[in-house]
């Protein structure tokens, strides 16, 4: 049996969410700052790619540069390998179609669709998941604790899609 609706503890989980939502952002806008010196080396050893914001050799330099601190922090606040995966997947994906649709051309139908229209759908990709799987972005977690001797915990052993086991049924 779920437990009762209350509006403070759907504050709280939207309070969490938004945490989380916040967290991962910066730390992907560090991952960001942490591509700007890699960029200029690549660039002074002749790779001039990189010059150009709209060109795929960016868009995915800096993609990586974004998601692996993200996946990263998302582990140390306790998520799976596959929470990290999946949430990677959800930014770079919409991220990758964007580019797709900018290299067919799409952008002489649709003038507002540009390259520069990737850290939107990438922040819908990434709201999307993280609605899709409510549950686990609004159940409170925290930093995982190493102990010597001891295994890690696992936060979300459970199978998917459900984030929290099933509440026993009461008489």
């Amino acid at each position: 049996m779920d437990r009762p609706w209350t509006r403070k503890g759907a504050s709280a989980g939207v309070g969490r969410f938004l945490l989380h939502f916040a967290e991962m952002w910066i730390v992907m806008l560090i991952g960001m700052a942490g591509f700007v010196p890699a960029k200029l080396a690549l660039v002074s050893l002749g790779y001039t790619a990189l010059l150009d914001t709209s060109s795929i050799d960016f868009q995915a330099w800096m993609g990586v540069f974004m998601a692996v601190p993200m996946v990263a922090w998302m582990r140390v606040r306790g998520c799976s390998w596959r929470d990290g995966a999946e949430m990677g997947g959800a930014m770079l994906g919409p991220v990758a179609f964007v580019l797709l649709l900018c290299g067919l051309g799409v952008p002489y139908a649709l003038p507002w669709l540009t390259t520069n229209s990737s850290g939107t759908a990438m922040a819908i990709g990434m709201l999307a998941i993280m609605l899709y799987r409510r549950q686990h972005y609004t159940s409170g977690y925290s930093f995982i604790r190493f102990h010597r001797g001891q295994p890690s915990p696992q936060v979300r052993s459970e199978s998917w899609p459900s984030a929290s086991p099933s509440q026993p049924s009461r008489p």
